[in-house]
C-alpha cells in the first residue's frame, strides 16, 4: 500500500540520516584497514583531481555555451541557466534522460498512454501530451521532429547517458538564436570530447519487470581527427498499467518497452560530423476504447546528423557553415489501418561570430530549412519552406555590466513573417552577488499535421500563425567557494497559442486561441558540505490563467520542491533524490474512473562501489551500481491528456530496482 505523505516524509528523512551514518562508517572503515588503503593507491590521482575541482568556485568550473552560441562564463551568460554535470547524473542514477531532467527547478515530466515519457514541461508552459514548447539541442544543434514538432520519446530513452558530459537548460525563451519550439526552454546535451575523455567504458545489467540494459562508449584520437560512440539497449516486459475505459470495461496491461540510441562524433581538422538514432517500441494503450491495449502498439524512430565546417579568419572572428539533418518515422498499430507518418527536415545554416573595439561580442547567422513528409501513409503530402535571419550584440561598458539585444526574423511559407526580440542587462556586482534582468520572445511555428492532416477525426490549418509567448526574468544569485543559490520571478505572456478544437461534427480542428498569462518563482541552490557530501535543492511556484480569468489551464503543479543529498568517497558514491509535485488534475466534464492525479513524493537511491580492491592490481575500473526508483512505492496519475472518455492514467512504476556492473578500460 502507498504510503501517506506524513509517512513519506519520515522515511526520507530516514533515508538521510542512513545515508549520512553510512558515510560516516565508511571513512572509518577505510582509516582503520591498512591493507585496503594500499590497493587504493592507484586511486589517489583521482581523488586529488576531485579534491581540487571541489575546491574551485563554481563559476571556475561552469562556463556554458547554449545562452549565445560561445563559451562564456555562466554568471555573464544572457538566460536563467541550469547546469547538470557528468558527475551529478552519476551521484543520483538514472535509466534515462527523462530522469535526469524531471530533478531540475520548475520542470515537469509526462505523456499519455501513447507517447509516455514525451514532455519535458518547464515552468508549466505546456498543453498537449507533446512536447513542442522545448528545443532539444545535441552539442548546439537543433533536434528536431517535423510531424507535430515534439515526439521526443526516442530521444530522451535512446541517448546513453554515458555521452553525456553535461546538460545545459535554459528556463525561458530561446528563439532569437535557436527558432521554433526554442518557446518556454532549451536543453543543450553536450557530449564527451573524446580528447578530454579517453576512457571507454560498458555498463550491463538486470532490474524490475525483467528489465535488461547495455550501454557504453568507445573513442580513439589520432594527430588531426577523434572519434567518438557511444550506444545504448533497453528492453522490459513493462510495469503494470490498470485501469477503466469509457465504457466501464476494467482492463490490465502491462507497458512493455524496447529501445535504443546510438550517437557518434567524429573531427578531422576543421570538419565535425555528429550523427543520432534513437528507436522506441512499445505497447499503446488507445484513448477510445481504452482497451485492448497493442503489443508494439507505436514504432517511433528519429534519425539526426549534422555537418560542420569551422574557419578562425582572425583571432577574433570565426565563421561556421552548418548542414542539419532531421528524419522522422512513426508507425501507429493501435488503429486498423496502421497509419505510418515519415518526415525529413534538412536546415542549411551560415554564421559568423566575433568580437570587436574589445567590448562588443556579436553572433549573427541565416536558416533555410526544408520540411517534407507524407501524413497517413501517403494519404497526404506535406512540403513547407521556411526562412531566419538572427543577430545577438552584447556590450560590456565596464567590467561589471553587460548589454544584451537581438533579434530574429522568422518566415514559414504561407503565413506573415514575425520578429523576436531580446533585451537584457546583468550586472556582477561584486565577486560573489549579481542580478540578471532580462526580456525575450520566443516562437513556434505550425508543424505538417497541424497545417495539412487530414483524417475522419481530425484536420489541419494551412493559415495558423506561430504561437508566441514573451518573457520578463529577474534573477539574483550569489556564489561562493563550494555555495550556490539563486532566486527568479518570472512573468510570461503567451499568444496565439495553437490548440485542437471539437466541433458538432466531432472533428478536432486546429485554431489560434487567446493569450495566456504565467507567473512564477524559482529558488535553487547547491552547497558542498564536509565529509564529501553535497546539497542541492529548489522550489518553484507557478499560475498561469487564459483571457476569460480561467486559471490553471496547463497540465502541470502549481507548486514543486526537489532535495538531493550525496556522498562519495574513494570507494563508495550514494546519493538520494526526493521531489514533491502538487497535484496536476485537471477533468472538466471527463467522468472520474480512475484515481485522480493528486500532488506525490517521488524518492529515488543510486549506489555505486568500486570492486577494484578486491580485484589483481592490473584489473580496469569496475564498479556495481544500484538504483532504486520510486522508493515509497507511491500510486502516480497523471490526466490522460486528450482523452474524452477517462480521466487519468498512472504516469510512473511503482518500487523498481535495477543492478549494473560498470567496466572502464
Amino acid at each position: 500500500m502507498p504510503l501517506t505523505h506524513s509517512k513519506a516524509k519520515v522515511a526520507s528523512l530516514l533515508l538521510f540520516i542512513f545515508l549520512l551514518i553510512f558515510s560516516r562508517t565508511s571513512l572509518a572503515q577505510e582509516s582503520s584497514n591498512a591493507q585496503s588503503q594500499d590497493k587504493l593507491a592507484t586511486y589517489a590521482s583521482i581523488d586529488e583531481e576531485l579534491d581540487a575541482l571541489i575546491a574551485m568556485e563554481p563559476e571556475e568550473l561552469l562556463t556554458v555555451v547554449v545562452a549565445s552560441k560561445r563559451k562564456e562564463n555562466w554568471k555573464k551568460a544572457p538566460g536563467v541557466i541550469t547546469v547538470v554535470t557528468k558527475k551529478d547524473i552519476q551521484s543520483y542514477g538514472a535509466n534515462n534522460l527523462h530522469d535526469v531532467l524531471i530533478r531540475l527547478p520548475n520542470v515537469y515530466t509526462f505523456g499519455n498512454t501513447i507517447f509516455r515519457d514525451n514532455v519535458v514541461s518547464i515552468r508549466g508552459q505546456s498543453f498537449t501530451n507533446t512536447d513542442n514548447h522545448v528545443l532539444i539541442l545535441l552539442n548546439g544543434r537543433p533536434v528536431r521532429e517535423s510531424h507535430i514538432g515534439g515526439i521526443n520519446m526516442p530521444v530522451y530513452k535512446g541517448i546513453p547517458l554515458e555521452s553525456i558530459e553535461r546538460l545545459e537548460v535554459i528556463r525561458g525563451p530561446g528563439s532569437v538564436l535557436y527558432g521554433t519550439n526554442a518557446f518556454s526552454g532549451v536543453i543543450n546535451i553536450i557530449t564527451l570530447n573524446p580528447k578530454n575523455n579517453p576512457e571507454n567504458e560498458i555498463t550491463g545489467g538486470w532490474g524490475s519487470d525483467n528489465t535488461g540494459l547495455v550501454s557504453g562508449n568507445f573513442s580513439k584520437q589520432w594527430e588531426d581527427a577523434d572519434f567518438f560512440l557511444s550506444g545504448k539497449f533497453f528492453g522490459s516486459d513493462g510495469w503494470g498499467f490498470h485501469g477503466v475505459d469509457g465504457d466501464g470495461a476494467a482492463n490490465s496491461v502491462d507497458f512493455a518497452e524496447e529501445s535504443y540510441g546510438v550517437f557518434a562524433d567524429a573531427t578531422y581538422k576543421n570538419f565535425k560530423f555528429m550523427g543520432f538514432t534513437g528507436n522506441i517500441t512499445d505497447t499503446a494503450v488507445p484513448s477510445r476504447p481504452l482497451f485492448p491495449a497493442v503489443d508494439d502498439g507505436l514504432e517511433v524512430r528519429r534519425d539526426f546528423s549534422d555537418v560542420q565546417w569551422q574557419h578562425d579568419w582572425t583571432p577574433n572572428w570565426n565563421s561556421k557553415l552548418n548542414f542539419t539533418y532531421n528524419g522522422f518515422y512513426q508507425q501507429n498499430n493501435t488503429q486498423a489501418a496502421k497509419p505510418e507518418f515519415d518526415y525529413q527536415d534538412y536546415i542549411f545554416e551560415p554564421s559568423i561570430s566575433g568580437h570587436f573595439l574589445e567590448k562588443f561580442n556579436l553572433q549573427t547567422g541565416a536558416i533555410y530549412q526544408r520540411i517534407n513528409g507524407t501524413l497517413n501513409s501517403g494519404a497526404t503530402n506535406y512540403s513547407n519552406d521556411r526562412f531566419n535571419f538572427y543577430m545577438q550584440m552584447d556590450y560590456s561598458p565596464w567590467d561589471f555590466l553587460k548589454l544584451i539585444g537581438g533579434f530574429q526574423v522568422n518566415k514559414p511559407e504561407g503565413v506573415d513573417f514575425n520578429v523576436s526580440p531580446r533585451f537584457g542587462a546583468i550586472a556582477n556586482i561584486n565577486k560573489n552577488l549579481g542580478v540578471k534582468l532580462l526580456f525575450g520572445q520566443a516562437f513556434r511555428s505550425a508543424f505538417a499535421a497541424e497545417q495539412a492532416i487530414n483524417i475522419s477525426v481530425l484536420k489541419g490549418n494551412p493559415e495558423l500563425n506561430p504561437e508566441t509567448i514573451e518573457t520578463f526574468d529577474a534573477q539574483i544569485f550569489y556564489t561562493s567557494t563550494k555555495f550556490y543559490t539563486a532566486l527568479t520571478y518570472y512573468q510570461s505572456n503567451q499568444q496565439d497559442t495553437i490548440i485542437r478544437v471539437r466541433g458538432s461534427d466531432g472533428i478536432q480542428r486546429f485554431f489560434n486561441s487567446g493569450e495566456i498569462d504565467y507567473e512564477g518563482i524559482e529558488w535553487e541552490g547547491k552547497i558542498q558540505l564536509p565529509m564529501n557530501l553535497e546539497f542541492t535543492g529548489s522550489l518553484t511556484y507557478q499560475t498561469n490563467e487564459d483571457a476569460d480569468r480561467v486559471q490553471d489551464v496547463g497540465l502541470v503543479p502549481n507548486f514543486m520542491t526537489k532535495q538531493g543529498m550525496s556522498y562519495s568517497s574513494q570507494k563508495y558514491t550514494l546519493g538520494l533524490f526526493h521531489s514533491y509535485f502538487g497535484d496536476a488534475g485537471r477533468f472538466q466534464s471527463i467522468p472520474e474512473r480512475n484515481p485522480p492525479a493528486e500532488a506525490y513524493h517521488l524518492l529515488t537511491f543510486r549506489g555505486s562501489m568500486r570492486l577494484n580492491p578486491w580485484l589483481p592490481t592490473n584489473s580496469p575500473d569496475v564498479s556495481a551500481n544500484l538504483f532504486i526508483d520510486n522508493l515509497l512505492d507511491e500510486n502516480i496519475n497523471f490526466v490522460a491528456v486528450n482523452s474524452t472518455t477517462t480521466n487519468t492514467f498512472p504516469l510512473h512504476r511503482g518500487l523498481s530496482l535495477f543492478g549494473t556492473l560498470t567496466i572502464k578500460y
